[in-house]
């Protein structure tokens, strides 16, 4: 069992008409899929690192990364790019988690000892002015 990684989500997906394919000069038949990358913890999703996109020919199946886009490929991309490449919340699940246990730790230490820690730092910086 891994007990922590990368792994990937797919965030979006758009079907590209107006554009021919690089290869097979198939007009109107890519798709350009966006997938975000977040670092796992027991397969709890704590921070995203990195988006990715590429393309793909629904005919000859060639896929394209982000550093080969053609001109025309990247006037695309940058006109989509809010909707389609978006980091989901999900993916800050484990920072949620944590911060949660933090103040639940804090809380509870100050309600044991009644505020009693404050109320020490409190008359410290009294007695130093």
């Amino acid at each position: 069992m891994l007990l922590y990684g990368l792994r990937a989500a797919k965030t979006g997906h758009q079907n590209l008409y107006g554009v021919k394919c690089t290869n097979c000069e198939a007009q109107g038949a890519m798709e350009m899929h966006s997938y975000s990358k977040y670092l796992h913890i027991l397969r709890i999703p704590f921070l995203p690192v990195k988006k990715v996109v590429v393309t793909q020919c629904n005919r000859c199946r060639q896929v394209l990364s982000k550093k080969k886009f053609s001109p025309d490929l990247l006037n695309r991309l940058n006109e989509m790019k809010k909707p389609l490449i978006g980091i989901p919340v999900w993916q800050f699940t484990g920072i949620l988690l944590v911060s949660i246990i933090i103040a639940l730790g804090v809380y509870k230490t100050m309600k044991r000892n009644n505020g009693s820690t404050v109320i020490v730092l409190i008359q410290q910086q009294k007695n130093k002015t």
